[in-house]
């Protein structure tokens, strides 16, 4: 006699299965709400930051071109050297200087001067080379005594300055520089590092001069000595930055000690460093629809009490470490209608910097939207922001969604690390690998059974006989 056999012995494996397949799904599913969801620390990366050797003090770089004194790294004065020499344009006239030694000089007709006015006056190839638009300085040239150099291009001249010791466009002592529809860049594609700094030349005015740039690029200048860090305003010097680019640079744009300066429409990109750096003690700054991208570190930074000034509707985007930063004891700034996003670092950082206010931006794919490191200082006014899609919304304030468009659906919450590996790449694998596993059995299970007949009446009378 043939063995009966029925559904529920054909279907005994998948119910095993599937019930087990259930009992997993529902311990994989309390483990993440325990110790995953319940989780409200988001896992926030690190990440590097660009590391600098302490500052050591040293003649500011125009300062030294008139001594003769090369550009070192160190507080001590050291002999004048013949091989430094500089170019001071005065009101009528042009100073040859040699070891910190005036050795010769030209007449200049009184008023505002040109580049190519200048060139003609010194007549001397090996200080100022002319090709067609490109003028070469192989010395330093800066304008000074109230002195109006007024370098107006066509939109191709080009100020290529030598990759010597020395070599420096500037404007110091209540001169003028004005750059417009130049290239000012320099023979070196190489800025170094903080760790390895490299001489590169540089622009740098100070000492109450003024500079005026439109239309203007500005390349491969600067390094870490003195404020000679590629584009350099300094010691109460003033002036407007409009429609520049500032690219591949040590740092982009510098300020140290100023308080009158207006940056408009320009682009701070692949730089060394910083973007934008309004530095120590400087105030009454004004940015305004700039760009700082793709920056090895902060792209745009106030450090070191950078007070009463605006950032606003600019983009500071895809740089290695923050977004926007207020740095130590930087306050009573606004930081308005902007976007910060797709940092490595934060979006917008308050860094030992209270009273600033920071309304209408939007701060995006960063790691933390809105980082205050400070939480014992005055509380800053943070509101109006779109923040969306960071690894975490805020840290060291908590933000009034009230007053905000808060968008936490990019915000991933991470069980601990002990855990996240266990429920994600064990316990939920297992769990769907069961119901599958059941899923197979149950099907051929029931293709097995639809072949199986049971036998009719007369066959079953006539085996049982």
């Amino acid at each position: 006699m043939t063995e009966q056999l029925w559904p529920t012995d054909l279907h005994r494996r998948s119910t095993q299965v599937g019930s087990l397949a259930v009992v997993a799904i529902l311990t994989s599913a309390v483990l993440t709400i325990i110790f995953g969801l319940s989780n409200t620390k988001v896992l926030i990366h690190g990440f590097d930051v660009v590391y600098r050797p302490p500052f050591i003090p040293a003649a500011n770089p125009i300062l030294a071109d008139l001594e003769g004194i090369g550009p070192i790294a160190t507080a001590k004065k050291p002999q004048p050297d013949n091989a430094i020499q500089a170019l001071e344009v005065v009101n009528g006239g042009v100073y040859h200087y040699e070891g910190g030694v005036a050795v010769s000089g030209a007449n200049l007709a009184p008023g505002p001067v040109s580049l190519s006015e200048l060139t003609t006056a010194v007549n001397d190839p090996t200080l100022i080379a002319r090709s067609g638009t490109t003028y070469t300085l192989k010395v330093g040239l800066f304008c000074g005594l109230q002195a109006n150099c007024d370098f107006t291009g066509n939109g191709s001249t080009t100020i290529v300055l030598a990759n010597r010791p020395g070599v420096l466009l500037g404007a110091t002592n209540s001169g003028t520089l004005t750059l417009s529809g130049l290239t000012v860049t320099s023979t070196s594609t190489n800025p170094g590092t903080p760790q390895h700094p490299v001489f590169r030349p540089s622009v740098y005015v100070d000492e109450r001069a003024r500079l005026f740039a439109y239309h203007d690029t500005f390349e491969n200048l600067g390094w870490d000595w003195a404020g000679s860090y590629g584009l350099s305003l300094q010691q109460k010097a003033v002036g407007t930055i409009s429609d520049c680019t500032s690219v591949h640079n040590f740092i982009g744009l510098y300020t140290e000690q100023i308080h009158k300066l207006t940056v408009e429409n320009s682009t701070f990109d692949d730089n060394r460093l910083y973007g934008i750096d309004p530095h120590t003690d400087s105030s009454n700054l004004t940015f305004i629809h700039d760009i700082a991208e793709h920056n090895d570190a902060v792209g745009m930074i106030f450090a070191n009490n950078v007070s009463s000034s605006t950032l606003e509707d600019s983009t500071s985007a895809y740089n290695g470490e923050d977004g926007i930063e207020m740095y130590g004891g930087s306050s009573g700034n606004l930081i308005a209608g902007n976007t910060s996003m797709h940092n490595t670092g934060d979006g917008v950082v308050l860094n030992g910097s209270n009273d600033n206010t920071v309304v209408s931006n939007t701060i995006e794919h960063n790691r933390v939207g809105v980082m205050i490191t400070d939480p014992n200082a005055a509380t800053p006014t943070v509101e109006h922001n779109v923040i969306r899609h960071n690894l975490e919304v805020s840290r060291g304030i908590t933000l009034d969604a009230s007053n905000a468009d808060i968008d936490n659906v990019g915000v991933s919450l991470s069980p601990p690390p002990s855990w996240h590996w266990l429920i994600n790449y064990i316990a939920w694998p297992i769990s769907i690998g069961l119901a599958l596993y059941a899923l197979v059995a149950r099907i051929r299970e029931r293709s097995k059974f639809s072949q199986y007949r049971l036998p009719g009446a007369a066959q079953r009378a006539s085996e049982s006989s």
